[in-house]
């Protein structure tokens, strides 16, 4: 046992050794963005044979997006850290030879670049992939329909789900609670605010596993498992059956015919299915999707909106866009070009202005300011007099920095470390305590430099660490001054309560123009800093 253990820990590390090779090898030789690049191919590509194969038993009322939402399904599933992590192991170790699970037009895409994709061998990968994601999809099927025969009532079917709002994808902290103020910094509380939330609202759902029921204002918020509601009654129950009969041999028979999409979106498809078989009173009026989750829009949504109603996807944050360099805007990552929700909650014009160049829809943004998502249920937190609110973003370890793709490299130990050695400087310059809000906690996953760093810091005191968990909001309003690194949303948080809020650089990375600040002032360099903060100490 112990042999065979030690083999698999020595070809981990050979992979990583081989990772890491490869990333040096793309900057040495100025092409970091390879990355970037084949994605943005994969992301303008055409998919043959798919607006003209796909049939609307399997995309519903999503048919006319039949081929957008293949390509996001892929990109999320085929094209992710496994994907970069395979590229740059290729790179080290010099064969660019690559074993991945990706559809013929694709493939040709990255043998441009140089490896070897378009093999045979290739070919039965990413068939076997299909399959396996096709197994899955029935098994989807089967576990909805157990869930609907044996399981307790979902709420839904007893209460109603007529007014109601579900929230996606949301964790403990998203909740509602007042232990620390009278204020909770959370997304159902924000909704509650909002001028054009759905009137009046019965119920507010969430997936959060084993959360107590609780309320917001009179209204209950109830934990469902899923964003559609079980299936009621012999007649759903029975035409979901015959559904789930004829939907995968349909699929299979297609698959077998090269046409494999139908296969591959089998258990979106039967969530499609299941959401079309539903009663109007069974349906949420709003259904809330964050960024988090920005690519994949489910099938099933084109169906809510064809029951009449919202899908609202809703930013959480801004730091979204990749920076401007020194001779323009290169391609923006990550397959923004791709979305297709149809109404977007954006900050400010800044943030309307990035959805608009990426999906052409202005008419369908909303301009709602800042919007709170997650908080700490915590006790409430005393900050001094005088203090500096510093907010990172904590530096990964090298070896799963590398397999992100981020361009230009920024959020490395060398720019984060001096960003907070800079301002710890000023701080005790000007008698000031530095309070460092993190952006969240990665375990075992954080830079060994940074946390040293931070150790060091921690000895000092005028330096205190708050708890990663608690909502910025709540912090902002306790200080005066808020110090941000580009291009984090926690600067736009601090505008909007009307703190002196800034960008710091210390590497002169940032260009100062950059749109991504939203309009905030970027401060570059520890001298420039310093005059800052002279000039601020004097005006007051």
């Amino acid at each position: 046992m112990s042999f065979f253990k030690n083999t698999i820990v020595r070809y981990k590390r050979k992979a990583i050794r081989d990772r890491m090779r490869g990333y040096r090898i793309l900057k040495d030789s100025g092409r970091l963005d390879l990355l970037v690049r084949i994605k943005e191919e994969f992301t303008n590509s055409n998919l043959s044979d798919i607006s003209s194969g796909a049939l609307h038993l399997f995309f519903g009322a999503g048919l006319p997006n039949a081929e957008i939402i293949v390509k996001q399904f892929m990109l999320q599933r085929f094209v992710e850290l496994d994907f970069n992590s395979k590229l740059l192991q290729s790179i080290g170790k010099g064969k660019y030879e690559l074993f991945l699970p990706l559809p013929y037009e694709w493939r040709l895409i990255v043998e441009k670049y140089g490896f070897k994709t378009d093999t045979f061998l290739n070919k039965l990968i990413w068939l076997s992939h299909v399959f396996l994601v096709y197994v899955k999809g029935a098994f989807i099927g089967i576990h909805t329909l157990v869930i609907s025969l044996f399981t307790n009532e979902d709420s839904r079917n007893i209460t109603g789900g007529y007014n109601s709002v579900y929230f996606h994808a949301l964790t403990k902290n998203n909740l509602p609670h007042k232990s620390k103020d009278e204020n909770s910094y959370d997304i159902i509380t924000w909704y509650s605010q909002w001028k054009n939330k759905k009137e009046p609202v019965s119920t507010y759902f969430h997936n959060v596993k084993n959360c107590p029921q609780t309320e917001l204002d009179g209204i209950p918020i109830i934990s469902v498992k899923s964003a559609i509601t079980t299936l009621k009654g012999f007649n759903q129950i029975g035409a979901f059956i015959l559904g789930l009969c004829w939907l995968p041999i349909l699929a299979i028979f297609d698959l077998i015919r090269g046409r494999y999409w139908h296969a591959l979106l089998l258990g979106e498809s039967i969530r499609s299915f299941h959401f079309r078989l539903l009663n109007p009173v069974q349906i949420s009026s709003d259904y809330l999707f964050h960024n988090s989750g920005y690519l994949y829009r489910p099938i099933w949504t084109y169906d809510a909106e064809k029951f009449g109603s919202r899908i609202l996807f809703y930013f959480y944050s801004t730091n979204i866009e990749r920076f401007k360099e020194p001779h323009g805007y290169d391609i923006q990552p990550y397959s923004w070009s791709l979305i297709s929700w149809s109404k977007y909650l954006v900050w400010d014009e800044y943030q309307a202005d990035f959805v608009n160049r990426n999906t052409n829809r202005i008419n369908n943004i909303e301009i709602v300011g800042p919007i709170n998502f997650s908080d700490s249920s915590i006790g409430k937190v005393e900050i001094p007099n005088h203090s500096i609110l510093v907010f990172d973003v904590q530096p990964h370890r090298d070896s799963k920095y590398q397999i992100l793709g981020v361009v230009p490299e920024y959020f490395i130990p060398s720019v984060v470390n001096q960003f907070l050695e800079d301002i710890f400087w000023v701080s005790n310059k000007y008698g000031f305590f530095m309070v460092l809000k993190r952006k969240r906690e990665i375990g075992n996953l954080l830079n060994k430099k940074y946390s040293s760093l931070i150790h060091r810091l921690q000895k000092s005191d005028n330096f205190i660490s708050i708890d990663p968990n608690l909502a910025a909001k709540y912090l902002i309003k306790k200080v005066e001054v808020v110090i941000s690194l580009p291009f984090t949303s926690t600067a736009l948080i601090a505008r909007d309560e009307g703190k002196l809020s800034i960008f710091y650089d210390p590497s002169g990375i940032i260009q100062k123009d950059d749109r991504a600040a939203h309009g905030i002032k970027v401060i570059s360099g520890k001298a420039e800093l310093d005059e800052w903060f002279q000039e601020q100490i004097t005006i007051k």
